[in-house]
């Protein structure tokens, strides 16, 4: 079956003044979507006389060695297959071919003008041997031309990608012409020192077919021709209100299978609500407090116009051995900005009372706990019965700065296991659960209390960049890393609140590409207490930890401490998380290794509380395991050091889903 899935087209004007560029889009034609932006940041002209070409940094940030870089001695075979001549200059046909197949290099031809040693043409590509990740194959192929001053620069490039999925080959191209270009022409300063990396036109995407047939430098072949005309139609029907309205009620029915694995959505006929409820498979838990316990979840969104919303979220919760009712609902304001994506701002009010976490980062997963609590008798979930009254509000400004201030009455009541005794099918297990009571000694004089909180944070990227579509702004993300601060009050004496406190955590993380070998993400956290005159175990310090095999996440945890344990109300504390993720160097050398395309990961995560208060884990696994395109599992070997000197050891399994994530933390599901 022979198809395209994606056609576009586009006219514009590109400045380049290394290292920074600047892209100004005239016109742009998406098959089948009048409104259709494109591309807003063409491929880059890949300058093959550079060391390392990045022609695909997200998925192989160490990038590929050119076949001309200084060190291409050590990594390339080359033959000569012959020359021509051409307006009087003899060009030389050279086939370049990687000495080791696990080598980040090209295979293919380049084309080398005699005595200028300039490039004449290059037609090159890389498979899953040369540590390509996700596609099967990706090819480039230039064409050069001399200028009226002898200088050889690109004429075209064009760009092809392979990749068989589910039985179906799908080939993708990208052609870039180009025409009166300039060298070292003066462009003013102006034109690279804004923000601004691409510029569309306020009518790019309202061209007529007139100006197309008479600007574009390749003609449509007749698929595409077919293409253009055949989504038309396409998009035509789709946006019948019949067909719309008829696909809704299609999707609107419930059936039992979708109530209890997956949920249900409802749309109403203006698509103007939204009601979704969970699936009620999932929102059936086990925990040593409640027994089993059953959690729906009911959301219910109002859209007021295209950019604002209301939105309701209600849980409702029944312990069945504790025989209680709890309940949460939210209500939230959300309206988006209409010129910039990503700026928005929020506010809500939060109000129930619940079974909390002691940590609010919710470090143990309920699916988890619930098969560990039934078949090990392994209850790590430890919970306290929260009322609250919660106000919030969040803006983001898309300049890269976040805040954000929550206030917050807590009323804080502190429960134990409805039972010690284990319920489970497996009789080889402990004789009883451990208590709801982390282990800690900041635990051993708990009492039920109050407290009133404000809590402020903010973050902050810097060297935000943008790209001007006709009607709104879209933020680029930077390569600076990610600033965030917390601070948060308890005021006593409102209320029956007693807690009082001052606490702050600074927070600093980063990816940094390292080229051929690598890259690391890093971050780090510094805070402390201010004053602690009166703080109750859920306000401590928390870390991050993790005690099973299967670890829900990398990014910004521990993956051997036990929970709570490092739990803490220290004046000054620094925690530390190190991960080295080599994509390849040095196992690419290793025969028979090399071609499973497994990496190695490494790293480091640390704790320091005091002298005697410090721990401090090594790891060192393999990533990118799988086969084919399904490549996100991962093993570690783990080894920890605590003050005492104690020393665990452990194996952890688990999706690295997180890999490189420019996150201080990763996504986790909300307290409730």
């Amino acid at each position: 079956m022979k198809g395209i899935l994606y056609l576009c087209e586009e006219d514009a004007t590109y400045y380049q003044k290394r290292p920074k560029d600047f892209l100004q889009v005239r016109a742009v034609r998406e098959s089948g979507n009048p409104n259709g932006l494109g591309v807003a940041r063409f491929p880059a002209v890949l300058n093959f006389y550079e060391n390392i070409i990045n022609i695909n940094p997200e998925g192989n940030p160490r990038g590929f060695i050119s076949p001309v870089s200084k060190q291409a001695l050590l990594y390339y075979k080359y033959k000569l297959m012959g020359s021509f001549m051409q307006q009087g200059h003899e060009i030389f046909k050279i086939k370049v071919i990687p000495k080791n197949d696990a080598i980040p290099a090209f295979t293919g031809t380049i084309y080398i003008v005699d005595s200028e040693f300039a490039i004449h043409s290059i037609d090159v590509y890389l498979t899953q041997k040369q540590t390509l990740n996700v596609l099967d194959t990706l090819g480039v192929q230039q064409q050069y031309v001399a200028d009226d001053a002898g200088n050889w620069i690109v004429q075209s490039q064009m760009y092809y990608a392979a990749v068989s999925l589910l039985s179906f080959d799908i080939l993708a191209s990208f052609n870039t012409v180009y025409s009166n270009q300039k060298v070292n022409p003066i462009l003013p300063d102006s034109l690279f020192s804004k923000k601004l990396i691409t510029a569309y036109e306020k009518q790019a995407t309202k061209k007529d077919t007139a100006y197309w047939s008479s600007s574009r430098p390749i003609p449509l072949v007749e698929d595409e021709q077919r293409d253009f005309i055949k989504k038309d139609s396409i998009r035509i029907a789709l946006s019948d209100p019949l067909y719309i309205d008829s696909m809704r009620r299609k999707y609107n029915k419930i059936s039992s299978g979708a109530l209890i694995m997956k949920g249900v959505t409802y749309n109403d006929s203006n698509y103007k609500n939204t009601f979704q409820l969970s699936p009620l498979l999932f929102s059936l838990q086990y925990n040593t407090v409640e027994g089993f316990n059953f959690s729906p979840k009911l959301k219910w969104i109002h859209k007021i116009d295209s950019s604002c919303s209301y939105i309701n979220e209600t849980a409702i919760r029944y312990g069945f051995a504790n025989q209680t009712y709890q309940a949460m609902t939210r209500l939230e304001w959300l309206c988006k900005d209409k010129n910039w994506y990503g700026k928005y701002l929020k506010f809500g009010l939060e109000a129930g009372q619940y079974m909390v976490q002691f940590n609010s980062e919710s470090p143990v997963s309920v699916e988890y706990n619930t098969a560990s609590s039934l078949s090990d008798a392994h209850n790590y979930l430890k919970l306290y019965q929260r009322g609250i009254l919660k106000g919030y509000v969040e803006r983001n400004f898309a300049n890269g700065f976040n805040m954000s201030m929550v206030v917050s009455y807590q009323q804080r009541s502190f429960v134990e296991n409805y039972s010690t005794t284990p319920f489970t099918w497996n009789k080889d297990v402990p004789n009883q659960y451990t208590p709801n009571t982390p282990l800690n000694d900041l635990t051993k004089d708990l009492k039920n209390n109050d407290a009133f909180l404000i809590d402020l944070k903010a973050s902050y990227r810097p060297g935000i960049r943008y790209i001007q579509y006709p009607d709104k702004r879209l933020p680029i993300r930077s390569n600076w890393p990610l600033f965030a601060f917390q601070y948060t009050k308890a005021i006593p004496g409102i209320g029956q609140s007693s807690m009082q406190f001052d606490k702050f955590k600074f927070s600093i993380s980063d990816v940094v590409s390292l080229k051929m070998a690598g890259a690391f993400d890093y971050i780090l956290h510094i805070g402390g207490f201010l004053n602690k005159e009166q703080v109750s175990f859920p306000d401590c310090f928390h870390v991050m930890s993790n005690q099973y095999n299967l670890t829900p996440s990398y990014s910004n945890t521990f993956q051997l401490a036990p929970y709570y344990q490092y739990s803490h109300t220290a004046s000054s504390f620094a925690e530390l998380h190190l991960s080295y993720y080599l994509k390849g160097f040095l196992t690419n050398k290793i025969p028979l290794f090399n071609r499973l395309q497994w990496y190695v990961v490494t790293g480091v995560n640390a704790l320091y509380i005091k002298e005697n208060q410090h721990y401090t884990e090594g790891f060192i696994g393999l990533d990118n395991l799988g086969w084919g395109l399904v490549r996100f599992l991962r093993i570690d070997y783990v080894q920890s050091w605590d003050a005492l000197g104690t020393i665990n050891k452990g194996i952890r399994f688990g999706l690295n889903l997180n890999a490189l994530s420019p996150n201080v933390a990763p996504t986790r599901k909300g307290e409730w």
